[in-house]
Formats: structure tokens, sequence, C-alpha cells
């Protein structure tokens, strides 16, 4: 058995540039996700914060449920959106009793969704993706709000 010898700054070398590659793969999931809510963001809607946003990571179909807690009668815009290499990104929400009040209508890697929350609550989102032809895909999705005037 032949055993060759890396220099370790061979190896930290090579750990920069797989992390660099894992960097520029969510910088091009943020600016699809970015891209995708740009209509909505000139309709006044804005991005809420804290446990609003949620992302992840996949190399075969499957799915992932996100759990967020709308306020009555609020409008709402989700987006999201994935990196190359990954053929659809789709999702459904349910409010909290499990009953299905919509669906993105839109087909490839950037889903997005306007809805009024019929009441307030733990919403489900369930995003579904198929396989990712790089050897491995992003995806990041954020809640947007708009308020009301009398909103505070």
């Amino acid at each position: 058995m032949i055993t060759a010898k890396v220099p370790r700054c061979l190896v930290a070398v090579l750990c920069v540039l797989v992390g660099a590659c894992g960097r520029a793969q969510w910088r091009e999931a943020d600016a699809k996700l970015y891209d995708a809510a740009l209509a909505a963001r000139g309709a006044g809607f804005s991005p809420l914060s804290g446990r609003h946003n949620t992302f992840g990571t996949f190399t075969a179909g499957g799915m992932t449920r996100w759990r967020v807690h709308l306020e009555a009668h609020q409008p709402y815009f989700i987006a999201a959106a994935c990196t190359a290499g990954c053929d659809s990104l789709d999702f459904a929400v349910s409010e909290p009793h499990g009953h299905a009040v919509g669906a993105d209508t839109t087909s490839g890697p950037t889903p997005r969704l306007e809805l009024i929350a019929p009441e307030e609550g733990d919403y489900a989102i369930t995003f579904r993706y198929t396989r990712c032809t790089a050897p491995q895909c992003r995806w990041a999705a954020q809640l947007y709000t708009k308020r009301s005037p009398s909103s505070p």
C-alpha cells in the first residue's frame, strides 16, 4: 500500500476552498431569494426577523417542515430559493388545524406566495424539493409582512 504525505498547508488550503464553495452557494441562494421577493418588497412587504427565515441543504429529493406564528388577518408573503442544480422547490402552507391555506403557484427553484392568515396560530410550511444535480444544493426561505398604518 502506498501512502502519500500531504503537507498540512495543502490540507488547510483545501478546507478553505471547500468552505468558500459553500459560502458562494449561500450567497447565490440569498441573491435568488432577494430577486424572488423583489415585487413583494415593492408592494410594501418587509422581511420579518428571528424565526421567520429558514434554510437547508439537500442532495436528493425530500421535504422539510417549517413552523411560523402568524397573526390573524395580517398579509404575508413567503419566498424561497435554491441554488443551481436544484430542479424544483415548492411549498404548501397549512393553518394551525392542519387545513391547507395555500401553495406556491410558480414552477422552478424560486417559489413564492402571498396570503392573509385566516386566524392567529402556528402555521406549517412544508417545502418539497426534487433531486439535486450538483454535489449539494442549498435553499433559503423568508417570511415577509405588510403592516397597515394602524398596526404596531
